[in-house]
């Protein structure tokens, strides 16, 4: 998914670039029942490789590069999972690793906020000023 989302946001592939999206959106919305449908592990629920931060992360892309305001309901289930990463040491192995923990979180984090509305991080029907 995040593959097709960046190829499709390259001017060579403009012509194809909402094909692309919808092959992601696709694809994406398998991702993100599975990810729904099974049974959360408390230790990668917020890992962005291995859990639903990245699913949550690159669905709010691709439906913000589609246009609309479907983006925000990914963006709240991606918000959610902040609670996860609060904790200082939510993981017994550490909590920082980019793949699976906090930073990775971060990261995405970073990216949703430069690629979304700039200037708003919405948390349901109300923005955030940030």
């Amino acid at each position: 998914m995040a593959y097709i989302y960046h190829v499709s946001q390259s001017p060579l592939f403009a012509k194809a670039r909402e094909r692309y999206l919808r092959s992601a959106m696709r694809l994406m919305d398998a991702c993100a029942r599975a990810e729904e449908w099974s049974e959360p592990d408390a230790d990668t629920r917020a890992a962005f490789l291995l859990g639903g931060a990245g699913v949550y992360a690159v669905a709010t892309l691709v439906y913000h590069a589609l246009g609309g305001s479907d983006y925000v309901q990914p963006l709240g289930k991606f918000r959610a999972l902040c609670a996860v990463c609060a904790p200082v040491s939510f993981l017994e192995c550490g909590s920082d690793e980019p793949s699976v923990d906090r930073a990775g979180y971060l990261c995405a984090a970073l990216v949703l906020k430069q690629k979304t509305r700039p200037g708003v991080f919405f948390t349901g029907k109300k923005p955030i000023q940030y």
